[in-house]
């Protein structure tokens, strides 16, 4: 298996959990944003955690939420019962020292015609700090954070060979003198 931290989960050119998971040895994914298979399982034998907790489908977890996404293909651990394929577990941000925020947009729509728009956003910090005597800083004891992802996708599998069209005249032409065998 493998783990992806929240630093290079940022810097991936995907923003999606399985597309992370499909990062590691034995995960296949047919195509961006489809279900994955672990060492050749179907993807329903794939078992999806979030801070512990088993999830039913994907995990569908902003990428600003996200702490780090570790994927397990052999040797499960017995916390994870009966997952037969493999696991994926999303660890979450826990509670933090400052005030953040941020916004983040992607688009392709000035670009080409596929149309992919997403729009993310993530804002969070502390409610409760205990100061730590011996350092004399502040320790987040309980925060909050608060994020979203929305993505718009105009056409979710583009041809790299383009649309083909039968000119007018033949298809005329086809319509009074069908082919038949």
């Amino acid at each position: 298996g493998g783990t992806v931290t929240r630093e290079q989960f940022q810097n991936m050119a995907s923003k999606s959990i399985n597309a992370v998971a499909a990062t590691t040895a034995g995960v296949y994914q047919g195509d961006e944003g489809r279900a994955i298979n672990i060492r050749g399982s179907r993807s329903d034998a794939v078992s999806y955690y979030v801070d512990g907790q088993k999830i039913i489908g994907s995990a569908g977890v902003p990428q600003q939420s996200v702490e780090q996404v570790t994927t397990i293909v052999g040797g499960t651990p017995a916390q994870y019962g009966d997952a037969t394929g493999g696991v994926i577990a999303v660890t979450t941000r826990g509670p933090q020292s400052n005030y953040f925020g941020g916004v983040e947009l992607i688009s392709s729509q000035l670009t080409d015609p596929y149309g992919f728009n997403q729009v993310g956003f993530s804002t969070g910090g502390p409610l409760l700090t205990k100061k730590d005597t011996a350092t004399q800083s502040k320790n987040s004891v309980l925060g909050f954070i608060i994020s979203g992802q929305v993505t718009d996708i105009k056409d979710n599998s583009p041809s790299a060979v383009g649309n083909y069209k039968v000119n007018d005249e033949l298809l005329e032409k086809l319509k009074k003198n069908p082919i038949t065998k």
